[in-house]
């Protein structure tokens, strides 16, 4: 709804019509204000934490391309690496991923055309990805069907989703795969249009990209608790779950009288899960009858 609002000012003096005229007041409902608001905001704010690679120069930076700006980020290096975190260090359930990387190129080098997209709680863990760096649509079809066939959870190196362009500028994909992560790697592995030579590759070639971006939901880490979590999911787990016999137990002591507070022996696999637990220094180093130095 608009409204318009004239004011004539002909009555008044001499200067006052000279000075203000006749001029237009035009508003549009809050409601759209608010619906274009909410459309800005629907990606979680994410920073780049690491990459691989370097930018071709200052006009073309890396952290641009979580900013939904139209502007570019071309790496100088063939290969490039992405690895993003909430900008908040919150942990992350991502439902989408939202890639955009034009059909011609904007700086030179070559737009990103697919790649694979991971998911992990530690950078050390995305390390062991290679693997499936050379993943075609075909293949990781074909892999993805085998996959959700095997009951157990998905290892933190296992992609969780593949991307390829067609002719639009901008592509939104689903998560395969979904659980809680604090990093998402993006990882290319084409190009949207085929090099000039023969004899060049996605190994050789600079990449250009402009837009990464996630929906879904996030909180707030705290690793205590979610280590808390496992011990009750240990105990309290329904009964009916398949549980699974590792081998091994987690045993939690006190460290001064010895006493055993807890003991677990199976796990549901939907529960088990690596993080990291602050510890105590000074009874840490006791424990291992180690002094402290300094």
């Amino acid at each position: 709804m608009q409204e318009e609002i004239k004011v004539d000012a002909s009555k008044g003096s001499d200067d006052a019509v000279k000075n203000f005229g006749q001029f237009t007041m035009k508003g549009i409902e809050s409601k759209q204000v608010q619906k274009s608001k909410d459309e800005s905001s629907s990606f979680l704010p994410l920073i780049v934490h690491k990459h691989k690679g370097a930018q071709f120069n200052n006009s073309h930076q890396v952290n641009t391309i979580v900013l939904d700006n139209n502007q570019v980020f071309a790496s100088n290096y063939a290969r490039p690496e992405f690895y993003f975190r909430h900008l908040h260090g919150h942990s992350m359930t991502i439902d989408s991923v939202t890639i955009r990387s034009q059909l011609a190129s904007r700086c030179g080098a070559y737009p990103v055309g697919r790649g694979l997209v991971f998911m992990a709680d530690n950078l050390e863990t995305l390390e062991m990805t290679r693997p499936f760096h050379k993943f075609t649509a075909e293949e990781y079809s074909q892999w993805k069907a085998k996959r959700m066939q095997d009951p157990r959870p998905l290892r933190p190196y296992e992609p969780v989703s593949f991307f390829e362009f067609d002719e639009k500028p901008s592509i939104t994909i689903d998560i395969d795969f979904k659980r809680p992560c604090k990093y998402i790697m993006l990882k290319p592995t084409g190009f949207r249009s085929k090099p000039h030579h023969f004899r060049q590759s996605v190994n050789d070639l600079p990449m250009e990209l402009e837009f990464f971006g996630v929906q879904g939901s996030s909180s707030p880490n705290d690793a205590s608790a979610d280590f808390c979590e496992l011990a009750v999911a240990g105990q309290f787990s329904n009964k009916n779950e398949q549980q699974i016999e590792s081998g091994h137990a987690i045993v939690i002591k006190d460290i001064e009288t010895e006493q055993e507070l807890l003991r677990i022996d199976k796990l549901p696999i939907s529960f088990l899960r690596i993080c990291n637990m602050p510890l105590d220094t000074e009874r840490a180093l006791r424990a291992s009858n180690v002094s402290q130095i300094g």
